[in-house]
């Protein structure tokens, strides 16, 4: 997958936006972001209209179409306070959720965009103080509709933020890493004892996740998707000689593993090329990119057998990239 394992100097981005906005931003978003000059300046030009004008109450009273209203939403978050190309050692992922109030017209008003806009930004900084690590930045925030029923607009906010400052660089594992599954048990076999903290989980999502770019500009997202979690069943592979399916996968008759599995340099190199980096490249969207991938432990236990297994969710958008810097939080 080239676009992870290559380090962009200067990245080139072609916007396609297909958005329902509201009544009087239509088609001013659609004719701006066709415009033959710069998108990335018109993209950022959009945002700052929107917070001059709805969030400092400089316009008379307007109402946005639903997806419009997410876009807005998504877009100034990620553009206000998203550091995406900056590499981190560890994620947090958080979610947090909104409603709004229709009107009779079945749309947003400017003043509850504006107050779910700074209830949103509140949860951000929420989730960011938590984080007890010095060196921390959002990466990104997706804000998506989770149901639009009787006049009310139910809203999720999943943000990601890293951590941490990496010691290791972007590539393949090597001699030393061996690591267990999960549970941050560490390295295992002639390495046990090692790395207690992280685990096989961990090296997966540090590895391909960083360097998620290399740019002299700050680079953010708009209209985020993720795919749901993505579980080893769904990708089976008869050529993976470490198990039957592109993510790790461990199972066996109970009562249980007499340790807890072990993945080697090669598996993990396995899972990370031929699994997670296949994967991604499936399910991306056409006219999106790769933003982030989450890799979750999981384990489960039937009447006879037990199982270890890593789940991935994965999420893409449209890359811009600004010279402006991200507002703290």
């Amino acid at each position: 997958m080239k676009k992870i394992l290559l380090y962009l100097l200067i990245v080139s981005i072609a916007i396609l936006i297909a958005i329902q906005a509201c009544k009087k931003d239509t088609e001013k978003i659609n004719q701006d972001l066709n415009t033959p000059y710069d998108k990335n300046t018109k993209v950022e030009s959009l945002i700052k209209n929107f917070l001059n004008n709805t969030m400092n109450n400089l316009k008379t009273k307007e109402e946005y179409k639903t997806d419009s209203a997410v876009w807005y939403l998504e877009a100034t978050l990620n553009y206000s306070y998203a550091i995406y190309d900056s590499s981190s050692a560890d994620y947090s992922v958080d979610s947090a959720h909104f409603s709004i109030k229709l009107n009779n017209n079945d749309k947003v008003d400017s003043d509850d965009l504006s107050d779910t806009y700074y209830k949103m930004t509140d949860s951000l900084k929420s989730h960011y103080s938590g984080i007890t690590e010095s060196t921390k930045h959002l990466m990104l925030a997706d804000v998506s509709i989770v149901s639009n029923q009787n006049g009310v607009l139910q809203l999720q906010l999943v943000s990601i933020i890293g951590s941490g400052n990496p010691v290791w660089e972007y590539g393949r594992f090597g001699d030393e890493d061996y690591w267990y599954w999960g549970w941050e048990l560490g390295k295992c076999d002639q390495y046990i004892g090692q790395g207690v903290g992280s685990d096989a989980q961990d090296q997966l999502q540090y590895k391909i996740n960083n360097p998620v770019a290399v740019s002299m500009y700050r680079i953010y997202f708009t209209d985020l998707d993720s795919t749901g979690l993505i579980y080893p069943g769904e990708y089976p592979d008869p050529n993976n000689q470490y198990g039957e399916f592109r993510l790790f996968l461990a199972d066996g008759s109970l009562p249980g593993p007499t340790e807890e599995p072990c993945l080697c340099p090669d598996e993990l190199n396995y899972y990370l090329y031929d699994g997670i980096d296949y994967i991604i490249d499936d399910r991306q969207p056409q006219g999106k990119e790769f933003s982030s991938c989450i890799v979750y432990e999981d384990i489960y236990i039937s009447s006879q057998y037990w199982g270890r297994l890593h789940v991935i969710n994965i999420t893409y958008g449209i890359k811009h990239q600004t010279i402006d810097p991200p507002s703290p939080l």
